[in-house]
């Protein structure tokens, strides 16, 4: 049972032959992502959480030579009382700009 839910944003720059292979959320659960944490709540808190996540929009733009991705993410899991991953992660990314 989920008891934590945590915001993380992940971002990515990345050659086009990268780009082909990438699909929408690689940069919160993808095998190379390395997300920040942004905040956390108690799954009591999933309106704050769910409130605080909408001011965050995923990005995904091209510049001259490399493709630029910043996502956002709710993440639900099962935590332990000092706060580290136990089981779970059920994601749901943020809207799309």
């Amino acid at each position: 049972m989920f008891n934590t839910i945590i915001l993380k944003m992940g971002q990515a720059r990345l050659t086009r032959p990268e780009q082909k292979k990438f699909v929408h959320g690689d940069t919160i659960w993808g095998a190379d992502s390395n997300p920040e944490e942004l905040g956390r709540w108690s799954i009591e808190q999933k309106e704050d959480a769910k409130a605080e996540s909408g001011r965050f929009q995923c990005v995904y733009e091209d510049d001259v030579e490399l493709f630029n991705a910043t996502e956002y993410a709710l993440e639900f899991c099962e935590c332990d009382e000092d706060g580290e991953f136990i089981s779970g992660s059920d994601f749901e990314l943020a809207e799309i700009f």
